[in-house]
Parts: C-alpha cells; structure tokens; sequence
C-alpha cells in the first residue's frame, strides 16, 4: 500500500510539473523569449510627433511637450490640425501624415513593419506598414494615402508609389488598381477601383503637404 501511495505522489508532483512547465513556456512563446525558441523579448517602438501645422495656413506649430504615442494609444489630430509622425523599427522609418479629424492607434511596433488601425479620417503612410480598417488590411511598402469613411464602412486605398496587397482576414484579395475602395463589414463586395486626383480633392490641401513634403 505504501508503493502505491509512493507512485500516487509521484504522479500528482510530474503532472503538477508539466502543467508548471507547459504554463511557462506558454508565456514564454507569447514574449518570444529566447528559452522558449523566440528571438527574445519584444521592444514596441514608439511614434515621435514630427511637425504639428496649422491645416489653414500651413504654419507649423511649435509644441513645449514632446508628442510621443506609444503601442496601444492613438496619435489623434483636432478640427484645423494636421500631424506628422514618425516611428522606427528594424532600422526602417515610415513617416505617418493625418489630416484634421483623424484617428490612427497604433496595433503593433515591434517587428520590421508597423501596424496600425485608422478609427477614421484620412492619412499618408510613407514607408512600410500594415493598415487595418476592421477585417480588412492592407500591406503597403511605399506612399499611400487611406481615408476610412466609417459611417459609410468603406475605406479608400491610394498608392503612388510602391507595392501593396490586401487581406480580408487571412484571405488574400485581388486589388483592381493603385486607388480602389474597400468595404469594411461583411458583405464584401470586391475592391472597386476609381480615379484619385490629389489636386482636385477636397483635401487637396493635406495632399499638397503630405505627398511633398520630403
């Protein structure tokens, strides 16, 4: 009787250390930690404010305290504001251009490219990062603009320069054109393309010092 109360323990104390340690390396995976076959713990880099303009005249604003946006919160402009941001990960900087009335949160910093989450509003993206409108993302390496009408549910995808592709979940989507529009909740139509003209829209504005400004 005294073996096999010895044999019950023994059980009890290994089931109790593979529970231990499939916890352990559970989170370790999450973190990417080196002892659970990551590339060790993940750093999230953060957005840094570049210029902050007065959308009417074009005046750049001096602020006193840095703007700086970190994984998880929002770089956001008012009414009459435009903002120019800049994060870098891997070595690489993709500088992020929002028009007045323009929410954009940053989802993830850590790897090579950015991913961010435009809540509403318009923005250029320079550079290399993934935009997310709902179930739809948008992977660009290059200039593009994205205005996200959220009451209409469709978002409008502009590259002028570059290479992008789309995913609908984890689907790969065709994409008809450089500008075409997105919807954003089911059901999906297919991109339809349209013409974009910088010049002639209402936000030509914004265009003319978020495509040129270098």
């Amino acid at each position: 009787m005294d073996a096999a109360l010895s044999r019950l323990k023994s059980h009890h104390i290994l089931s109790g250390f593979i529970v231990i340690l499939s916890s352990a390396l559970l989170v370790g995976a999450r973190f990417h930690a080196t002892w659970a076959g990551g590339d060790g713990l993940l750093t999230h880099a953060n957005a840094n404010l570049v210029e902050l303009v007065d959308a009417e005249s074009g005046a750049i604003l001096k602020t006193e305290d840095p703007d700086i946006v970190t994984r998880g919160e929002t770089m956001h402009t008012d009414k009459g504001d435009w903002k120019q941001y800049a994060i870098t990960t891997s070595g690489k900087t993709t500088h992020l251009y929002l028009d007045e009335n323009t929410d954009l949160k940053i989802i993830s910093s850590s790897g090579s490219t950015p991913v961010f989450e435009i809540v509403q509003g318009r923005a250029v993206i320079e550079g290399q990062a993934t935009i997310n409108a709902r179930d739809m993302h948008v992977r660009s390496n290059g200039t593009t603009s994205f205005t996200f009408y959220s009451w209409l549910d469709v978002l409008d995808v502009s590259q002028t320069k570059g290479t992008l592709d789309v995913l609908e979940g984890a689907v790969s989507q065709p994409v008809p054109s450089s500008s075409f529009r997105l919807d954003t909740l089911p059901p999906y139509d297919p991109a339809a393309p349209f013409i974009f003209n910088p010049e002639s829209s209402s936000a030509a504005s914004f265009y003319a010092w978020s495509l040129n400004h270098r």
